[in-house]
């Protein structure tokens, strides 16, 4: 693996770590997100 794309892995893979922490400790598997009104066209 190039350096680079070493680097890029080990952050990404930290970025996984707490997003599981998130939802294994937190709750978080079942979050549900609105989307945003529309916008009357006049």
């Amino acid at each position: 693996m190039a350096p680079h794309e070493a680097q890029r892995y080990k952050i990404r893979s930290s970025a996984e770590r707490a997003n599981s922490r998130l939802k294994e400790d937190f709750g978080a598997n079942n979050v549900m997100v609105q989307r945003a009104r529309e916008s009357p066209h006049t």
